[in-house]
């Protein structure tokens, strides 16, 4: 199981024209957890990537604006592409875009819980 944990603008995000990347290829139960602007967004003409091939995964937002968030000419990229996954707490997120931005969220396979 792999273990990510991290504070504010992380995890795959692109934040003022820069591009943030994260790729995950294993198949194990990850955890993921991050505070502010994490795990695949884009702020102010940044592009955010996340990717995750495989397993149950776990992702907790501790604060909000985190999994896929697009926000001021942003664009962000969330795509999880199997597992029973759970997805725990977060204010704008999950594929949410403002401000002239584009996100994309897919969560393509398995029994998934959003809490």
């Amino acid at each position: 199981m792999d273990q990510y944990t991290s504070g504010d603008f992380s995890l795959g995000g692109g934040y003022y024209y820069g591009w943030g990347f994260l790729l995950d290829l294993g198949n194990e139960n990850d955890k993921y957890t991050t505070s502010h602007y994490g795990l695949g967004f884009g702020v102010h003409s940044g592009i955010g990537a996340f990717y995750d091939f495989g397993g149950d995964d776990n992702y907790k937002s501790l604060h909000a604006v985190a999994e896929s968030i697009a926000w001021d000419l942003g664009i962000s990229n969330f795509q999880d592409l199997s597992g029973n996954d759970t997805y725990t707490g977060c204010a704008l997120c999950l594929g949410q875009a403002s401000q002239s931005s584009f996100s994309f969220f897919v969560d393509q396979k398995g029994q998934d819980k959003y809490i």
